[in-house]
């Protein structure tokens, strides 16, 4: 199964964020492993400090999220975590807790330029996400040997603007229930419209009839009015 990218990025691209030049340089696509339905991809940047943070974007709903790593002293044993568990991480020294929010697996689909980790094509990367008091992280678990912990930061559009210095996201189309309304609402305004100019005309028509009938109009020519008269009998006897 190949899945093409759908943000409006390309490997080579920079972006500049709080001063900084982030070069992308390669992408993966997932299918998620429990629903083949659900696909997002991740980009792989170079911070000009050296940094690697990814940028996130999901398929469904159009979600940008940047990921920053951060450095645990555990090493997350993310298989045994499920929702709602309450776990530990400690940085620099620092323990907090976190919830368990979302826990799945990806499956990598496509596979372009150069990642900072090793990923290969049908390769099943393991994450999950994590509530805490200051803030989301993100765990990925690449393979036995390699697993990394992500400040994660959802962007808005506006956001996007502000934080990458353009746009990424596609503009979300129409639902098929608001192209329905909208129709619904044209064809109601066009009856409207329709209904208001056939009702001017039948008053202009009434008009008329009122204006031939008073000055003895008995029928409206293509030339105007035919004269005849009221009481019948030639146009110029005195009747009987």
């Amino acid at each position: 199964m190949s899945v093409r990218t759908r943000a409006r990025l390309a490997i080579g691209d920079v972006l500049t964020m709080s001063g900084l030049r982030h070069e992308v340089t390669g992408v993966v696509v997932y299918v998620s492993v429990a629903d083949p339905d659900e696909t997002w991809e991740e980009w792989a940047l170079r911070r000009s400090d050296g940094a690697e943070p990814w940028i996130e974007y999901e398929h469904a709903d159009r979600q940008v999220t940047l990921h920053d790593q951060v450095e645990v002293e555990e090493w997350p044993e993310v298989e045994t975590w499920v929702p709602g568990q309450r776990v530990t991480l400690t940085r620099a020294g620092r323990p907090s807790t976190f919830t368990v929010r979302a826990r799945g697996a990806g499956r990598a689909v496509h596979v372009e330029g150069h990642l900072p980790v090793p990923i290969v094509p049908g390769q099943v990367v393991r994450y999950a996400e994590l509530a805490g008091p200051r803030g989301r992280l993100d765990v990925e678990k690449f393979d036995e040997h390699s697993i990394r912990v992500y400040r994660a930061r959802p962007l808005d559009h506006p956001e996007e603007q502000v934080v990458l210095g353009r746009r990424i996201s596609r503009r979300t189309p129409p639902s098929p229930g608001t192209i329905v309304v909208a129709f619904l609402v044209a064809a109601v305004l066009g009856l409207l419209i329709w209904a208001m100019v056939a009702a001017a005309h039948a008053d202009d028509d009434e008009d008329l009839d009122s204006i031939y009938v008073n000055s003895g109009c008995t029928s409206r020519g293509l030339s105007g009015c035919d004269h005849r008269s009221v009481y019948g009998g030639g146009g110029g006897g005195l009747g009987k």
